[in-house]
């Protein structure tokens, strides 16, 4: 199962252009896709992404850090303590 849209550009009453957009991701996860291929195809797909000239305004800050690993709320112990 995946769920997606259909982009059409319109040129004089006419489909000038077309693509798809798609989340393939949640279909990998329901064909039981090992998560480290999962990882691989979504890598090759955000590289993709990255490099088409139209997201490149997008691109332009960098993105903030991911998140601690850690939970603030369980600190870890401290030794002899």
């Amino acid at each position: 199962m995946f769920e997606g849209v259909a982009i059409m550009r319109l040129r004089d009453g006419l489909i000038a252009e077309y693509s798809e957009v798609a989340n393939v991701g949640t279909g990998f996860v329901d064909m039981s896709f090992a998560p480290e291929r999962i990882a691989r195809i979504l890598g090759r797909q955000a590289g993709a992404l990255k490099a088409r000239p139209e997201m490149a305004r997008h691109l332009l800050s960098p993105a903030p850090p991911p998140p601690s690993p850690r939970s603030p709320a369980a600190p870890r112990a401290r030794p002899g303590g």
